[in-house]
């Protein structure tokens, strides 16, 4: 690199997601789990899903503020494209590290969920438990504050910059 040359980084906003699929065991008729994470708080979001990856992005969006999905080139997300007011962008073939906030995730969730272990006894109740219990932990990146309060706060301050400003005038008369 040149002296002259700098080191572009790119540094995430807040409403940029990752979002991956988690598999169970290897058999046909097995149901996964979606996974979405905010880039920003490492915030995770997670569904046990059939089919339909966009209906339960678009679930997310009423609930989250989704602005960016970064996806990896499975036929799964193939559709994230017809999204309307979604930006959506894939990784390179081969590069989970430009995903690695998901793939870290996906990673802790295996703590919960083995790999190769059927999903079937798995339900929506439970899955939550597990993502609930991931996003409280602490986080070293973010000096130990769980993701779950990083979220928090950072959403209450977006919301509170898109609320409009009233200004007030006061006219003081003399008499």
């Amino acid at each position: 690199m040149k002296k002259d040359q700098k080191k572009s980084i790119i540094v995430p906003c807040f409403g940029d997601w990752e979002i991956d699929s988690v598999l169970g065991g290897k058999t046909v008729g097995e149901p996964s789990i979606l996974t979405l994470v905010e880039r920003q708080t490492r915030y995770a979001v997670t569904e046990k899903k059939a089919e339909y990856v966009n209906q339960a992005v678009l679930e997310c969006m009423k609930l989250y503020p989704i602005k960016s999905i970064t996806a990896d080139n499975g036929n799964e997300f193939s559709s994230l494209s017809e999204i309307e007011g979604l930006d959506v962008y894939f990784a390179h073939a081969y590069s989970s590290y430009e995903r690695g906030t998901n793939e870290n995730f996906n990673g802790l969730l295996r703590e919960f969920i083995p790999k190769g272990c059927s999903l079937k006894e798995l339900n929506q109740n439970l899955l939550e438990d597990y993502t609930k219990a991931i996003n409280e932990r602490p986080r070293r990146i973010h000096g130990y504050q769980p993701a779950k309060k990083l979220f928090e706060l950072t959403q209450t301050a977006s919301e509170r910059r898109q609320t409009p400003k009233m200004t007030f005038v006061f006219f003081c008369f003399q008499k």
